[in-house]
């Protein structure tokens, strides 16, 4: 559940950003073909708050991302705690358990570092 609203968070958050991302690109194209002064001052403005609107939803996009791998990191710490006293079958399937954790763990990072490489 807490993963699934997270992953709808990440959606929504990068929906924003290619939102933004079109919208600024529209006011640059606008700025290029405005013909008085005023016209590309007024556009230039709002561009520039688009343009921060744009850097708060990556922001946000990487806290998710970081708070995702927080929990995703928690859940590892406990289960391998579980794991270190419990008895040999148990200990078996929280291994697997484990397995399946650090690789999602792993693959999130994985998203995050692409995620950053593309923001830069």
């Amino acid at each position: 559940m807490r993963r699934a609203a997270r992953q709808l968070l990440n959606q929504t958050l990068a929906a924003e950003e290619q939102r933004l991302d079109e919208a600024i690109s529209r006011y640059q194209e606008a700025i290029a073909r405005a013909t008085s002064e005023d016209e590309r001052a007024a556009l230039t403005a709002e561009n520039e708050t688009l343009r921060r609107g744009r850097e708060a939803a990556e922001q946000q996009l990487a806290a998710s991302h970081e708070a995702e791998l927080q929990e995703r990191w928690r859940d590892i710490t406990v289960l391998e705690a579980l794991a270190a006293h419990a008895d040999r079958a148990t200990r078996f399937e929280l291994d697997l358990q484990l397995a399946q954790l650090r690789d999602g763990y792993a693959a999130a990072r994985q998203e995050r570092s692409t995620a950053t490489t593309r923001a830069a």
